[in-house]
């Protein structure tokens, strides 16, 4: 992943969305639904990447994409 990029996440009971290469989250959320939907428009504002990982930190999508479990595209 390109430092820049949008990655969306989950930890410790909550979903944050940070900037990759940068050491903070930049949100924090209760639900997936609502930490994908804020990452992905913080990409679109970027004009980068979204990258969405499952609770068990796999790649799920890219960009809207979805991918094989354990597979990295």
């Amino acid at each position: 992943m390109p430092a820049g990029d949008v990655e969306t996440y989950f930890d410790a009971q909550v979903w944050f969305n940070r900037i990759v290469g940068e050491p903070e989250p930049i949100d924090r959320f209760e639900s997936k639904e609502e930490a994908v939907a804020a990452g992905r428009d913080e990409a679109i504002e970027r004009g980068v990447e979204h990258i969405v990982r499952s609770r068990d930190g796999q790649i799920e999508s890219r960009d809207g994409q979805i991918h094989e479990p354990g597979i990295e595209p």
